[in-house]
Formats: C-alpha cells, sequence, structure tokens
C-alpha cells in the first residue's frame, strides 16, 4: 500500500494538478470562443484569477468557484484534461458494454 505520508514531494503533484487543470479550462474557453474576461463575467470572477487559473499560479481556488467553472464551460462527465491519464482498458462496474 502506498503510504501518502511518504510522498518525495508533494508540492511537485500539486503544482503538475494545477497546470492541468489550467490546461483544460483555457481548452474549454477556447472551444467556447470567449475570451478570459467574457469567462470570468459568466462565472463571477475577474479576468485575472481566470489567467491565473489558465496558467496554475493560483494558490487558492474554491471548490464551488471551480465547479461553476466547469458548469459554465459546460464540460461532460466524459471530458478529458489535456494529457490526462489514459481511459481503463477493462469495463468497469456498472458500465456497459460498447458495441463496435
Amino acid at each position: 500500500m502506498l503510504d501518502w505520508s511518504r510522498l518525495e514531494d508533494p508540492a511537485r503533484a500539486i503544482n503538475a494538478g494545477r497546470r492541468r487543470i489550467g490546461l483544460g479550462i483555457r481548452a474549454g474557453r477556447l472551444h467556447l470562443g470567449l475570451t478570459q474576461q467574457q469567462l470570468g463575467w459568466r462565472v463571477g470572477i475577474v479576468q485575472s484569477t481566470i489567467s491565473r487559473v489558465e496558467t496554475g499560479k493560483i494558490q487558492g481556488l474554491r471548490y464551488s468557484t471551480l465547479c461553476r467553472l466547469v458548469g459554465v464551460l459546460q464540460m461532460s462527465p466524459d471530458y478529458r484534461f489535456p494529457d490526462g491519464p489514459p481511459p481503463p482498458r477493462r469495463r468497469l462496474p456498472g458500465q456497459r458494454r460498447r458495441i463496435r
């Protein structure tokens, strides 16, 4: 079992996660053709916060703000952030078999 208290560099994992989330937010924004200012207006935050989210430089983003971002960007449940993990190779519990 992995001992999470002994991770070599948890700050490095946090920074990588911030960058990955930022790339996903940016991709979603560009897909809808929105500027950072337009997205900020729809979410209820300022443009500079959108910029900090997209570049991974934001320190404390509330979960509710992240949920509003995802909701405004209309990200579907099967959306994968850029450079995310590969999909599972086997069927997960509750998943239906794909017909090819």
